[in-house]
């Protein structure tokens, strides 16, 4: 008997009928109180929400125990004891019974829940994105619950997505409007035409499911709108109430961030340490997490994250090669016309916001209809690159064919130099090796390093010559891509490793190494 149809309020004499009949016998926990058979609370809790079609389940990758329920006549997903879903199982039992379970009640039942949910097959979670069957699901987090389901043959907006969306802290997109253009986009990004078609690919990656994303990093002077833009950016595909986060205190507080949202933006980086450097880099190319489950002995929590992250700060320069390698950094230029009040550009930007949303999914389209143009573009975040080359193939970016993967490029051997440049040791030994080529032992060279650093760089470098050595085997890719090979022998002499410094003459052309050296000098 289905007593909870249509998530329906029960009438209490009705409730109590069903709560005796006897074809509920041994369907849950059950008391004998005056020679009648009845359901206990918790279990009559759970017959409640087997009978209003809730479901629990294993999420896969993101772990833990999720529930599917109704409200309102459409579902919500949540933790199994979210505090949303237990205030749900309240008032679903106070409607009926008028009277409020126990805490002990809720919990009984939630454990009853927990021993279906854990025994199930697990269901794969999506946070904003999802694909299934060569469609890829934007989720809208409206109030109907709608979607964006794309294809090769263009995007609409569907009402029953196959998917299953948590929406935990985001907020709704607006209905995406046929006949956008990214260029609609450009009045609100001051930097330069290059640096816009960057920004525009990381938005286009961004909307890929399951790959490594690339980071976007946004550095320009005090005052150039590096918040507004940010949160710009992210309202355009990932909106939430909180827009920029502030910079992150360990691993577990980047995770509590990302479980939450799509886009992970930090807002006002001074500096990024070695640590956050690796946090961030797998955050962006996926993270597992095993946390011990408070209150047991050696049970664990197992999650996988991976999102598109956007860093922006004053002039921040990421200086290891794999944070470096994965980031999509651009410049803004100074305001030097009046500035908007807030309340016209986020107005104006409202506007136009639709048809760049569909801009958007018209190119996410163009890239699934090019699925076999295979592009190997020599750069670490491949399969980014490879999707917004396929979607530029397609036609449907606002410039020529071959744009991107010229612009990137270049970019490549810029931040590269900037990366470089912008760290004590590597500018000396860009020094060092365009002098003549240098070799002794590492802490020889520790020392001509120490000696050609002004006083403020002395204060950055390491504090001993294993320190140094330790920071020498971040800067060889960087430097090799400048035309520099840094080469430490095998095995440890007697006095420690010897190095040897020197220009690299094969792998860099004569026409290279002068636009090298240009830049360089005009670095230095």
């Amino acid at each position: 008997m289905n007593v909870w149809e249509n998530d329906a309020i029960l009438p209490l004499e009705t409730l109590q009928t069903c709560l005796a009949a006897e074809e509920w016998e041994g369907e849950a926990e059950e008391v004998e109180e005056g020679g009648a058979v009845q359901l206990t609370v918790a279990g009559t809790l759970r017959q409640m929400c087997l009978d209003l079609g809730v479901v629990t389940f294993r999420a896969e990758d993101i772990g833990g125990l999720y529930v599917r329920y109704p409200v309102f006549g459409r579902h919500e997903i949540d933790g199994l004891r979210s505090s949303r879903f237990k205030a749900w199982l309240a008032a679903k039992y106070f409607d009926a019974m008028q009277e409020e379970p126990k805490g002990a009640d809720i919990e009984g039942a939630l454990l009853l829940l927990a021993a279906t949910a854990e025994f199930s097959e697990p269901r794969k979670l999506h946070t904003r994105i999802g694909s299934i069957g060569g469609k890829i699901y934007l989720d809208l987090c409206n109030e109907e619950r709608q979607a964006v389901e794309i294809d090769a043959d263009g995007w609409r907006v569907v009402d029953e997505p196959s998917l299953w969306f948590l929406r935990g802290s985001m907020k709704a997109l607006p209905a995406p409007r046929p006949g956008g253009s990214l260029m609609d986009l450009r009045e609100f990004v001051n930097t330069s035409d290059e640096d816009f078609v960057l920004l525009a690919g990381w938005l286009l990656a961004s909307l890929a499911p399951d790959i490594a994303y690339p980071i976007l990093a946004i550095s320009s002077e005090q005052g150039s709108g590096k918040t507004t833009l940010t949160n710009l950016l992210k309202s355009l595909i990932d909106p939430d109430g909180t827009g920029g986060i502030s910079p992150f205190k360990d691993a577990d507080a980047l995770c509590a961030a990302a479980s939450s949202r799509h886009v992970v933006a930090i807002d006002n980086l001074s500096r990024i340490s070695g640590e956050d450097s690796d946090h961030l880099c797998r955050v962006a190319t996926g993270m597992g997490i095993v946390r011990r489950k408070l209150y047991t002995d050696g049970e664990t929590y197992e999650s996988y994250i991976r999102r598109p992250l956007i860093l922006n700060g004053i002039a921040f320069a990421p200086d290891r090669a794999d944070l470096l390698d994965r980031c999509f950094p651009i410049s803004l230029l100074p305001l030097t016309t009046g500035r908007r009040r807030d309340r016209e550009l986020q107005a104006a930007f409202e506007k136009v916001r639709p048809g760049i949303l569909g801009a958007l999914l018209t190119a996410v389209s163009a890239a699934l209809r090019e699925r076999d143009y295979d592009p190997a573009p020599a750069v670490r975040m491949i399969d980014a690159a490879a999707f917004v080359m396929r979607a530029e193939k397609g036609g449907a970016l606002p410039w020529a064919p071959g744009t991107f993967e010229r612009v990137l490029m270049a970019k490549e051997r810029e931040k590269q130099v900037e990366a470089v440049t912008g760290n004590p040791i590597g500018r000396i030994l860009l020094e060092l090796a365009g002098e003549r080529a240098w070799e002794g032992y590492v802490k020889t060279l520790f020392d001509q390093v120490k000696s050609r650093a002004d006083d403020e760089e002395r204060m950055t470098l390491p504090k001993s010559p294993r320190g140094f050595g330790i920071a020498l085997t971040r800067l060889p890719p960087m430097l090799r891509g400048l035309g520099v090979a840094v080469v430490r022998e095998e095995p440890r002499r007697e006095f420690g490793y010897w190095v040897r410094l020197s220009k690299m003459g094969e792998d860099v052309t004569t026409g290279e190494r002068r636009g090298i050296n240009r830049f360089i000098t005009s670095m230095l």
